[in-house]
């Protein structure tokens, strides 16, 4: 048998930045761990949307070292590892959602004082390879892992297919600061080829159909959870990635 942990440390803390997130879910798992005595083989995750990033930067933490040797399957569900502040090369996100979610952010950002969605547009600091992503993005902890599965949609409105795949091939090839991008891509990805590690993209297609607004964008992001026939897929599937 296996042991399942449902953090809850972030009900009220998704306005806080990356680092703070990431550090209260680091003291859940190592609280965890310690209170039930556990003896583990295996760590795995599986994080959704913003929270595969916010698992990153639990990883990063200095009390998470010890599990570094056990780290085995990583799933990312339309997690925005490149960030948000670009599109997508085929130009799916350019219709209404696609105009909508940027001007949406900004305006969310600026009422709420969201500190995790300004460090997620990479605009924390004035000079971008000094931006939380970035600096996460060449952390070790990612690289312990044995597997990675990264899940993503290109009728995703909300996070960019080739951030939550981590793929530079599906930019813009005239995104600003596309330099950047990729020097962010090939930090997470360059040692883990090196290492033999696996990592495995899939792309989702799903049969929504638009509505006045576009909001296909918001409902697929979602369903990734809401779906149990994905989920009943996925985990028959690929199911062996946890064992």
């Amino acid at each position: 048998g296996g042991e399942f942990l449902l953090i809850s440390c972030l009900e009220d803390e998704t306005m806080s930045s990356l680092e703070v997130q990431g550090r209260k879910v680091a003291d859940e798992i190592v609280k965890y761990v310690h209170d039930n005595s556990l003896h583990l083989a295996r760590i795995s995750f599986v994080a959704h949307s913003m929270g595969g990033v916010v698992t990153r930067a639990a990883l990063a933490q200095p009390s998470m070292r010890q599990f570094y040797h056990i780290l085995h399957t990583f799933v990312s569900l339309a997690s925005p590892h490149l960030g948000v502040s670009y599109s997508n090369s085929n130009g799916r996100s350019k219709g209404a959602i696609g105009m909508l979610v940027p001007s949406a952010m900004w305006l969310y950002q600026k009422w709420t004082q969201s500190s995790s969605l300004q460090e997620l547009r990479l605009l924390d600091h004035a000079d971008i390879r000094k931006s939380y992503l970035y600096k996460l993005s060449g952390h070790e902890s990612f690289h312990s892992f044995t597997n990675i599965l990264l899940v993503a949609s290109e009728q995703d409105a909300y996070v960019p297919a080739s951030s939550a795949l981590i793929d530079i091939s599906m930019m813009e090839p005239s995104e600003r600061d596309g330099n950047v991008y990729k020097e962010m891509a090939t930090r997470m990805l360059e040692p883990l080829a090196r290492a033999g590690k696996n990592v495995v993209r899939f792309d989702m297609h799903s049969r929504v159909e638009d509505d006045w607004v576009g909001l296909k964008g918001r409902t697929v992001h979602i369903q990734f959870l809401d779906s149990k026939t994905f989920v009943h897929m996925f985990m028959d599937c690929y199911g062996h990635y946890f064992v």
